[in-house]
């Protein structure tokens, strides 16, 4: 093999590890600014969120104040009312002009700048108007004068255009942070495969070219039947040229006959230092042990497993200093001794390209952790306006300020109130996973009277199955001690249990709910239904968030598939333990055990 041939596959080797190097960096820095977009696009939304919240809650606030008598409670509505007029006006100047401080940029979207100027809508003066409005009759109130001229002012603007144009604001942030996000995947797919593109190429032009031809012409330089001594030294020749570290050894001890100028530069030992040494001295001294009973096997056997192939080792310097190297191996019999040749190189900066590969999935993987956050936080933000729709709903149901007329409006009025009790259950359940998956829920734990609980939380059940022929029932033991817990997440774990034991129990089915200690001193807690069951390998998936059994197209209860697992965290999280016992058409056993260390004499 020519010295040019040497010089080309070193240049291929170069070359291929530029490039690694150029794909690690770029493909950092594409998901970096990536990422960086979407955190921005969270706070826009976040922040559009709260605007269209604020213009609701300053409606809500507006109406407390003309209908609230002469007393403290209208005081205070008009300080909140105030309050949200200068939140709601910081919100919009942060969307329009940007805000460091909130992570906001200015509008740089033609389309939402559309909403905000024209020509789709002008919200930006419309919200002007709503907030000089509700300005101006805060101002009368505060003066005492021409507070009906204004009153009647700020009712007459349509805050249900100014709510859909808010409304379509947020959607259309929401629908370009998404848009941002998909892309995330796009690059990490092509990163990844363009990585594997370049290391395959690599290979096949590179790495096994060089060791073909470097045991190609080391088996014919002995077959054409040249002594030893010539042989080593034509091979000494075309090591020296090398540009990777080549080494020879020879019997079972592994000693060093060829060890050429790369390997001199990589290793730091010169040729007189090693020529005659056992090749363990570059080897670091935890593997040596393991070395030398591989190399002593493969000297008295004709199985050579590792020939020809390429493997990654840990090279030792001459300093000290570990670094990672890669090893293609190749052998051959003269005389009836074997000798053993050896391509080594530094495959440190692939290894950092590796690393940075790495760095850029756990990138990814932030991402993913934003997302989390983004909603939590949402959930955070749709508990404000669905109290108001279940403060208005329970005050039209009331008939509070006069009869709804029809028969069928106060009927309407009861179904959107239990809707709004259903869906603000279900955004409590979301913010609880939100914060399990960001880093847990907080507890304060007390003594807790559990008896009491479980007479409160049956009291409710009993409610609720009021119209069926279903049956309620307690079983619980006399002087049971009170139980270090959390108050409310002992209140929300019977809640849920019971729940789903009437959800899934039918008509003329009974349910128990049972507490006592056992042998053991340890307190036990039984929800018991005979109603559908679940089969035992569907057992583990409902206890995994918004998983459910049934089929979406085929359901027959309603549920989000988050109170067993926010039960099976709670209780977990305060020391105890979830079982679940079940059998299809018999029913159910949910179990709930607390260590004899959570009682309290």
């Amino acid at each position: 093999m020519s010295n040019s041939t040497l010089r080309s596959l070193g240049l291929r080797y170069k070359i291929v590890l530029a490039v690694l190097a150029g794909l690690s960096v770029g493909s950092f820095l594409i998901l970096e600014g990536v990422i960086a977009s979407q955190n921005s696009g969270a706070a826009e939304i976040n922040i559009a969120g709260r605007q269209r919240m604020l213009s609701q809650r300053i409606g809500f606030l507006f109406s407390q104040v003309i209908n609230a008598p002469e007393d403290e409670n209208k005081f205070s509505a008009i300080g909140l009312l105030d309050e949200a007029i200068l939140l709601m006006e910081r919100s919009h100047a942060g969307l329009i002009n940007g805000e460091p401080s909130l992570n906001l940029k200015a509008i740089s979207s033609a389309k939402i700048r559309a909403h905000y100027f024209g020509p789709t809508s002008q919200l930006d003066e419309d919200v002007k108007t709503f907030l000089g409005l509700a300005k101006n009759y805060l101002g009368a109130i505060l003066s005492d004068s021409a507070i009906e001229e204004h009153q009647q002012a700020f009712e007459s603007f349509n805050t249900e255009i100014l709510l859909e144009d808010l409304n379509r604001v947020v959607a259309r942030y929401q629908f370009e942070n998404e848009e941002k996000v998909s892309s995330l995947n796009f690059y990490q797919i092509i990163s990844v495969v363009l990585s594997l593109v370049v290391l395959l190429v690599s290979w096949l032009g590179v790495f096994r070219p060089m060791i073909s031809k470097i045991n190609e012409y080391i088996g014919r330089i002995f077959e054409q039947g040249r002594s030893i001594r010539e042989s080593e030294e034509r091979f000494r020749s075309i090591s020296e040229s090398a540009s990777m570290a080549m080494i020879v050894a020879i019997d079972a001890e592994g000693r060093v006959i060829s060890w050429n100028n790369a390997a001199q530069k990589l290793f730091g030992y010169s040729r007189d230092e090693m020529l005659g040494k056992p090749l363990i001295t570059i080897i670091p001294e935890r593997y040596r042990d393991a070395h030398s009973r591989g190399f002593a096997h493969a000297c008295g056997s004709d199985d050579y497993k590792i020939i020809g192939k390429s493997v990654e080792l840990s090279g030792l310097h001459k300093n000290g200093h570990e670094f990672p190297v890669e090893l293609s191996l190749g052998v051959w019999v003269q005389d009836g001794k074997k000798f053993f040749s050896g391509i080594v190189h530094d495959i440190s900066d692939r290894k950092a390209a590796e690393a940075e590969l790495i760095h850029a999935r756990d990138v990814a993987q932030s991402a993913s952790q934003t997302k989390t956050d983004f909603l939590a936080n949402m959930s955070h933000e749709l508990r404000t306006p669905l109290n108001g729709i279940l403060g208005f709903s329970q005050m039209m149901k009331d008939e509070l300020y006069g009869s709804l007329g029809h028969q069928n409006n106060k009927a309407y009025v009861v179904d959107i109130h239990r809707a709004g009790q259903y869906l603000l259950k279900l955004v409590n359940e979301i913010l609880d996973i939100s914060k399990i998956e960001a880093g847990g829920i907080s507890l304060v734990e007390t003594e807790v009277d559990v008896a009491s609980i479980i007479e409160s939380c049956v009291s409710l059940g009993k409610g609720q199955i009021a119209a069926s022929k279903r049956s309620l029932f307690t079983d619980i033991g006399e002087n049971l001690p009170a139980l270090w817990a959390d108050q409310t997440r002992i209140e929300q774990i019977f809640n849920n249990l019971i729940s789903n034991a009437i959800k899934f129990t039918p008509a003329g089915g009974e349910i128990t709910v049972r507490a006592n200690l056992n042998g053991d001193g340890d307190f036990i807690i039984q929800v018991v239904d005979n109603g559908i069951g679940i089969r035992k390998e569907d057992i583990p998936k409902v206890l995994m968030p918004f998983e459910q059994v049934e089929n979406i197209m085929t359901r027959t209860h309603e549920g989000s598939g988050l109170g067993l697992p926010l039960v099976k965290y709670l209780v977990e999280a305060q020391g105890g333990l979830l079982d679940i016992d079940s059998q299809i058409g018999h029913g159910t056993t949910v179990t709930v055990h607390f260590p004899k260390s959570k009682t309290v004499r």
